[in-house]
């Protein structure tokens, strides 16, 4: 395709491992399907042949569309990506955009606490749960627990909790 004057599809720098990927192309979108074939975290600049379009990064695990920085030049969109171990996920093209590109502030975690303590578990009712809800000394598994219609509980349970937050960062 190079001898035709068709530039690569994807080009990846950088990668720590190798990273899969097919594209498709439907109704107004570019479909990207990325895969970091590691059991390490991985990450890479990935070139797009496409400009004018946002991209969004979509997980097929949780479902989760979320905004992602990019830069488009000499006619190509690129991403910086970070993967975890055998991640894969969908970048979708879509719309139109006349930006250049786009930061998006990537979150840190400074500090993180222990949650402890007892929780308030409450059922989806008429599943053989209790009506009321129950106090858990600590989060664990349903499976761990001893009543059948807690331990073989399929459906919908909310757990409860209040927690004092000392100090905002």
């Amino acid at each position: 395709m190079l001898a035709k004057g068709i530039k690569e599809d994807v080009i990846i720098n950088n990668a720590k491992a190798e990273i899969l990927y097919v594209h498709r192309t439907a109704e107004n979108r570019e479909i990207y399907w990325l895969n970091s074939r590691t059991a390490e975290n991985n990450e890479a600049r990935i070139s797009f042949r496409i400009q004018g379009k946002i991209p969004k990064r979509y997980d097929p695990l949780t479902g989760d569309i979320e905004p992602i920085g990019y830069t488009i030049k000499n006619g190509r969109t690129e991403i910086e990506m970070k993967f975890s171990p055998w991640d894969a996920f969908f970048i979708i093209f879509e719309g139109s955009t006349t930006a250049t590109s786009l930061k998006i502030q990537e979150w840190k975690t400074v500090r993180s606490e222990k949650i402890e303590g007892s929780w308030s578990v409450s059922f989806e009712p008429n599943r053989s749960a209790p009506a009321d809800p129950v106090i858990f000394d600590q989060l664990v598994s349903l499976t761990t627990k001893s009543e059948e219609g807690i331990k073989y509980f399929s459906g919908i349970t909310n757990y409860r909790k209040e927690i004092e937050i000392k100090e905002i960062l």
